[in-house]
């Protein structure tokens, strides 16, 4: 990966809150003001490094995974502050219904995640590019 710096847009401040991030500016214990939405740099990969975040983040996503089925067979809801459902009951696993996102599919549930979800893969940029 490497870092470039380069020249912010003319206004990107204004165009960054009117597409909603509204909590831009973070003001730190010293008092100096630090940007969430930084267009002062941007980082280039190579093909190889991304291939690597994308399995990285494949194998973060099934641990997320393990851990919401544990959740869910051990009933350890309360002990993580989740309420219970409507009705007074918590929700049985499998009984979720299955969502899809670009890049990826997410689930409701564990269990439903482990029988029906794949994960689709977006196809990088060519390692020429540059992106922001």
């Amino acid at each position: 990966m490497r870092r470039h710096a380069t020249t912010p847009r003319p206004g990107h401040e204004r165009i960054v809150r009117d597409q909603g991030l509204v909590y831009n500016n973070t003001v730190l214990p010293n008092g100096a003001i630090r940007p969430f939405w930084d267009e002062s740099v941007y980082y280039a990969f190579t093909l190889d490094e991304i291939l690597g975040l994308e399995r990285t983040v494949g194998e973060l996503h099934a641990r997320c995974l393990e851990a919401v089925e544990h959740v869910i067979t051990r009933r350890r809801y309360r002990d993580l502050g989740i309420p219970r459902s409507p009705g007074g009951r918590s929700r049985r696993p499998g009984s979720g219904t299955r969502r899809r996102s670009t890049g990826a599919s997410t689930c409701a549930t564990a269990a439903t995640a482990r029988r029906s979800c794949s994960n689709t893969t977006p196809t990088p940029p060519p390692p020429s590019s540059k992106r922001r």
